[in-house]
């Protein structure tokens, strides 16, 4: 079970979550696992995931698929995101 909080003011969002992790199968529990991820470079937008914590169709983990959204992205800033 995944513990989560976003905090919301009129100055921005503070995001916390646990950092444990129970794999299914083996019933393992791993204690240091990054469950918030910084979009990209100086973009003010952050991801937080919890569950499964892996993109379906390919079963990819969620970091792998911001890492790979950073290197695209490089050092661009967006006026928006979609």
């Amino acid at each position: 079970m995944t513990s989560q909080i976003a905090m919301l003011s009129h100055l921005g969002v503070a995001l916390a979550s646990d950092s444990a992790v129970t794999m299914g199968g083996s019933g393992r529990t791993f204690s240091s696992v990054n469950k918030i991820f910084s979009l990209a470079g100086r973009q003010p937008v952050a991801i937080m995931v919890s569950g499964r914590a892996r993109y379906v169709p390919g079963d990819v983990s969620w970091e792998r698929v911001v890492g790979m959204y950073r290197e695209q992205t490089g050092d661009k800033e967006f006026t928006r995101l979609n």
